[in-house]
C-alpha cells in the first residue's frame, strides 16, 4: 500500500510531477494519513489533472502554490492565476 511507502516510492508511482514538491501532502497532512491518502489517490495518481495545486504549479512553479490551496479548489486556483 502506498500509504506507508517511502516518499521515493510514492513519487515514482505518481502521475503528478509535482507530488515531491507538494507541501500539502508532505507536511500539512502528515498527521492525517487517511485524508492524505484520499487526496493523493484522487488528485495525484491516475492523471490528477483536476488538482488546483497542480494547475498553479504548472503555470507558476511549485514554489508559488498558496499553502491554503486544496486540490479541489479549482475555482480558487483559476482566480489566483488570473491575478498573478
Amino acid at each position: 500500500m502506498l500509504l506507508n511507502a517511502p516518499p521515493q516510492t510514492i513519487a515514482a508511482a505518481a502521475d503528478c510531477p509535482f507530488l515531491p514538491h507538494c507541501r500539502l501532502l508532505a507536511s500539512e497532512l502528515t498527521r492525517r494519513p487517511l485524508i492524505a491518502r484520499v487526496y493523493r489517490d484522487t488528485f495525484c495518481l491516475e492523471g490528477g489533472l483536476s488538482c488546483g495545486r497542480r494547475m498553479v504549479a504548472e503555470q507558476l512553479g511549485p514554489e508559488c502554490v498558496p499553502p491554503g490551496l486544496f486540490p479541489g479548489h479549482l475555482g480558487t486556483a483559476k482566480r489566483f492565476l488570473a491575478g498573478a
